[in-house]
């Protein structure tokens, strides 16, 4: 599911950046099929790793045998030789994609934050580690920070959508009504055009009323001006199931965040 914050761009017509974190687990990687598969048109992955800040290393009566700055380095070295052969791999599987890689210390959601501003990233793609909800508390010190505190989209790979093959077919956008929820049709419409996805509009209001019919009338037109291939819904029902029961195993849902 990707968010939106209320400040995306649309210059839909410029190569996309992509920000995938990682931090050396297999799991972090789920997100990388994601990314490259919203880069089979020319795009650029970047690669970071955020490290903890280094700390000297300290012989058994507490003498520094080795400072800070040395173990600093050393990590940065062998995090960046992961991230150059996870880069290579990319290369092979995508040709259309150039990959950058970074990796720095700090804090793990502030840095990620801040290196998406400095590399005018488009989009964050990011792994969630957990099923459940009660333990997004201990998730929330990374995805849920990087997700509320984002002036870039944030693409958000669950456990679960690594069970399958990472394959996007289509491109759902939830409205309704609201600024916020019409943001989403920004990135909506960069993604379509540069990944030729089709994209679907619902909306969960009472479909007797005009305005619904009026807007989702409006949006439609919009994204078909663009050239895009587009359908639309008006559904009834608790919103979030009516939404999950329209969409399909391969789509992604564009959504923004309030």
């Amino acid at each position: 599911m990707t968010y939106i914050p209320e400040t995306a761009d649309m210059a839909d017509t410029v190569p996309l950046r992509i920000l995938v974190p990682l931090d050396g687990t297999p799991r972090s990687q789920q997100a990388l099929p994601y990314a490259q598969s919203l880069a089979m048109s020319p795009a650029t992955i970047i690669l970071l790793e955020v490290l903890p800040d280094p700390e000297p290393e300290r012989g058994l009566r507490g003498n520094i045998t080795l400072p800070a700055e040395v173990v600093g380095q050393r990590q940065a070295a062998a995090a960046t030789d992961a991230l150059e052969k996870v880069a290579a791999r990319i290369r092979q599987e995508t040709p259309a994609a150039g990959v950058e890689v970074a990796v720095i210390a700090g804090g793990s959601a502030d840095q990620i934050l801040r290196v998406a501003r400095a590399r005018r990233t488009d989009l964050i793609v990011i792994a969630t580690y957990s099923r459940s909800p009660v333990s997004r508390l201990v998730l929330g010190s990374v995805t849920d920070q990087v997700v509320r505190a984002a002036d870039t989209p944030v693409l958000v790979v669950r456990p679960q959508d690594a069970a399958a093959p990472a394959r996007v077919s289509r491109l759902v956008v939830p409205l309704d009504g609201s600024p916020t929820a019409t943001a989403a049709l920004r990135l909506a419409v960069r993604l379509a055009r540069q990944a030729a996805l089709p994209v679907h509009l619902v909306t969960v209001a009472d479909p007797r009323h005009d305005d619904a019919k009026y807007r989702m009338k409006r949006h439609y037109k919009t994204l078909a001006d663009y050239g895009l291939k587009v359908s639309a819904a008006t559904l009834v029902g608790e919103p979030a199931r009516a939404i999950e029961e329209t969409t399909w195993p391969d789509d992604l849902i564009v959504m923004a965040s309030h």
